[in-house]
């Protein structure tokens, strides 16, 4: 049979068009492929998980420190969750991120840690220092009566025992939100590596102190703050040398005699202290002492505020008004200023008054952080007192020439994990801004960055998982339809 040369020109020109159509079309995937994500793809989730605050934004752009993210991966993709936030964090010049395969080089995380790390891990490094991050570090559940709960905690003793939860206290456990908050975890690992020197607080121990709550030191720590206890009774009775602040908590015993004596060296000179005390305490001589060295001491009572507002779960239970002054260069401002910007408030479920000495110390000046309302009332009997007043339960003594501080607040039971949950969190907050600011040498420039809810249902899929539907989108499809094409061609050539 002849074949017709039109026909034969039409379809090899069909051919050869569909031929450098796919080339083309390959060739235009394969470019976009090369685009950072970031560039290319939409947060459209109602949380924007995977989007990151202008907070971040601020800080990476300032950022002149060169910091590695190593990502450790059994496959050597990051997960779904993280992929999208590294590639945000990768984006800016002085962060790099790599993707370890754990399978390929089981050893590397040895060099920073012995303990065994969850898949997807990070480790943070700069020049001067590193941190590891574990993956459920990221994570955290939030209850609207247990407060925040570690991912860990929650999955391995709180919803395991969701029934005796129940019975005893009438509480579901499972209605905790799961939060991820890798990008606050992650920028505040990148500050605490970067930041020139960084914030040592030492617990005081030996005094049947009580110990600060774990999820108050993992707070800490995400805050960039080391926290170590010191037991002076052992070994050299000395105060370490990079004490940003010694924290005494609740101490049941009193000070000795040489324990007092250099405290109230130790503040004369310069350095800090954070007290935390219930009432009962002006029993403990010594320690008082120390206070009154620096113009303040306790009242013997308990403290009750008439006001509604200060006074709404007990007799007791008060809601302290934060002192408030507009000079930048006061120390009221400096603690007070972000929590109450922020709305943060504090609760004291049971706390004595803090009062000046008649006679302040020279070049000592007190100021008050937290006061009843003017409806305080100071109980030391059984009967209410008639006088009506303003309280201080929060006070800083501060020593001009030296740059001594003595930071005192007169219910340590407001930082148990009880309090936290109370104040929304808030008796942290006031507590790691004190501390902030007792440390001279830590200069933070973080804002708040908040945490995102899980809530809703995410579609998860791994980074090789995508990489086989792009192959298959760009590649195997479009081949098939070629394929199509020819077959009909042929097809029609043999009629």
């Amino acid at each position: 049979m002849k074949t017709n040369p039109r026909v034969l020109y039409a379809g090899t020109l069909s051919v050869v068009t569909s031929l450098v159509l796919l080339v083309a079309l390959v060739a235009l995937n394969m470019l976009i492929g090369l685009i950072p994500d970031r560039l290319t793809q939409l947060d459209l989730t109602s949380n924007k998980i995977y989007s990151v605050s202008q907070t971040t934004k601020d800080y990476l752009s300032s950022l002149k420190e060169d910091v590695t993210v190593y990502v450790l991966c059994a496959d050597g993709d990051a997960s779904v969750i993280l992929a999208p936030l590294l590639d945000r964090f990768g984006s800016y010049p002085h962060v790099k991120v790599e993707n370890v395969n754990t399978t390929l080089h089981p050893e590397f995380k040895d060099a920073y840690t012995k303990d065994e790390l969850d898949n997807y891990s990070i480790i943070v490094e700069s020049a001067r220092r590193y941190q590891v991050i574990g993956y459920y570090d990221m994570m955290f559940y939030q209850h609207e009566t247990l407060g925040q709960i570690p991912y860990q905690e929650y999955q391995k003793n709180v919803l395991p025992n969701a029934t005796l939860y129940q019975y005893y206290y009438q509480v579901d456990v499972t209605t905790a939100v799961l939060f991820f908050d890798g990008e606050h975890v992650l920028t505040s690992a990148i500050e605490y590596v970067s930041l020139t020197s960084i914030p040592h607080a030492y617990t005081l121990t030996s005094h049947g102190e009580t110990a600060l709550p774990e999820n108050l030191i993992t707070y800490l720590n995400q805050l960039n703050f080391t926290v170590e206890t010191l037991d002076l009774k052992t070994g050299n009775a000395a105060i370490p040398e990079d004490c940003s602040v010694l924290l005494i908590n609740d101490p049941e015993t009193d000070l000795s005699e040489e324990e007092a004596s250099l405290f109230k060296a130790y503040l004369a000179g310069g350095g800090h202290i954070l007290l935390l005390t219930n009432p009962g305490c002006s029993d403990l001589t010594r320690l008082m002492d120390v206070c009154k060295s620096f113009g303040m001491e306790a009242l013997d009572g308990t403290l009750y505020d008439g006001s509604a507002y200060h006074d709404t779960l007990a007799d007791y239970n008060l809601y302290p008004i934060p002192a408030q002054v507009a000079d930048n260069t006061s120390p009221v401002y400096g603690i007070n200023y972000l929590p109450v910007g922020y709305r943060y408030h504090t609760w004291f479920p049971k706390a004595h008054a803090i009062g000046t000495t008649a006679e302040a110390p020279d070049g000592i000046d007190v100021y008050d952080l937290q006061t009843t309302s003017s409806e305080g009332q100071l109980k030391t009997g059984e009967e209410m007192p008639e006088e009506k007043g303003t309280y201080a339960v929060g006070s800083i003594a501060v020593k001009s020439d030296t740059g001594g501080k003595l930071a005192w607040y007169s219910c340590a039971d407001a930082f148990t994990e009880a309090g936290a949950t109370s104040s929304s969190g808030g008796n942290y907050i006031y507590l790691y801004c004190t501390l902030a600011y007792l440390s001279d040498k830590y200069e933070s420039t973080l804002g708040p960055i908040y945490s995102i809810s899980l809530a809703e249902p995410v579609l998860n899929t791994t980074q090789s998982n995508a990489a086989l539907f792009v192959t298959i989108g760009i590649v195997l499809v479009p081949l098939a339809v070629l394929a199509a094409g020819i077959t009909v061609w042929a097809i029609r050539r043999r009629r």
